[in-house]
């Protein structure tokens, strides 16, 4: 197995010693973006005793991102947001040609197991009795934070300007890219911070935060992390909440979807009651949040449609574009055409 035995390779010219696997490495479910592989040392070091995730970022994502993350967590983590704590991460060296770091396995489940039909019910209770309360407070956390020297660190890769580039990349076919008026809209109409910029995760929904007896015990996958006014934050978790992105049919994705805004709802009301920041911009960032997953929904059909390879799994987006279509245009005016 390639990923393995470089891994392997990475971790004892780490540390020096020539540790071999208690537990070889196995993907773990989920995974919608990266790759992510549990596995265990024999024998190593007291920071590498317990079970280790490798984080595998797919080809397409630009070379910094990786680095992004596992500063973004590391910041995080020591300071006691529940992030998990990064072992390893080496810049100039790839795994199976893809940029990775390794980190802790924290324990807890996901508050929700994925997006199935099964999965979903699962998540139900959580959902309905925990889901406003225990998001809002681990926000609440994290915007306590003066992430100003990591951003300071890192230039425009951490705050709003890294999803201009992300969006503006030529699609594989060559083609002009159809959410071109949106982005040019969004351009236009950035506000200026009404509030302190804070470290925000950007992507909370139920699979990324791991709970054990109604505790949360980790937030995972900080991948959309930006530095930005918590209007951002507040925005990016509604709009995925009015829109619910699950593979459900129509009838019952629509009662999905109408249980799903009132818990954006209560979420939103219980950090506003904990929280004096500004969420006047809170639209401005629905209709961003909503034009970045219809860029990989554009990125992937373009890519099938060109019979290119691509390295991540079927957005969960892809399945609702015409409904985000809507949500885009009721926020900013701008019909956009796939």
């Amino acid at each position: 197995m390639v990923v393995a035995d470089e891994l392997l390779t990475r971790i004892r010219s780490r540390l020096g010693a020539p540790v071999e696997y208690d537990e070889a490495p196995a993907q773990l479910g989920g995974g919608f973006f990266t790759a992510n592989y549990r596995f265990s040392l024999k024998d190593g070091p007291q920071d590498w005793c317990g079970p280790l995730v490798l984080r595998l970022f797919p080809d397409h994502t630009p070379v910094e991102l990786a680095g992004w993350e596992a500063a973004v967590q590391r910041f995080a983590h020591e300071r006691g947001v529940p992030a998990p704590a990064v072992a390893l991460y080496e810049p100039d060296v790839t795994i199976d040609g893809r940029r990775w770091f390794v980190m802790e396995l924290l324990p807890g489940s996901p508050a929700m197991g994925g997006i199935t039909v099964g999965e979903l019910l699962g998540g139900l209770r959580w959902m309905a009795r925990d889901m406003a309360s225990h998001t809002a407070r681990v926000h609440l956390a994290l915007h306590r934070l003066d992430p100003s020297d990591l951003a300071a660190s890192f230039g425009e890769v951490g705050t709003i300007e890294r999803w201009w580039s992300a969006i503006e990349r030529p699609l594989i076919s060559g083609r002009p890219h159809p959410l071109l008026p949106g982005v040019e809209w969004l351009r236009r109409n950035q506000p200026e911070p009404r509030a302190p910029l804070v470290l925000c995760h950007g992507d909370s929904w139920g699979g990324n935060i791991l709970v054990d007896d109604r505790r949360v015990t980790g937030l995972i996958d900080w991948t959309v992390a930006t530095v930005a006014e918590p209007a951002l934050e507040v925005g990016f978790l509604t709009a995925a909440m009015s829109l619910a992105p699950l593979p459900l049919p129509r009838p019952i994705h629509r009662i999905a979807r109408r249980v799903s805004r009132r818990l954006g709802a209560r979420y939103r009301a219980t950090y506003e009651q904990g929280s004096d920041a500004d969420l006047t911009a809170v639209p401005y960032y629905e209709a961003l949040r909503c034009l970045l997953e219809l860029d990989g929904v554009v990125r992937y059909r373009t890519s099938i449609a060109s019979g290119v390879d691509y390295d991540s799994p079927r957005p969960p987006w892809d399945g609702i574009s015409d409904l985000m279509v809507t949500f885009f245009e009721q926020r900013t005016g701008v019909r956009l055409e796939l």
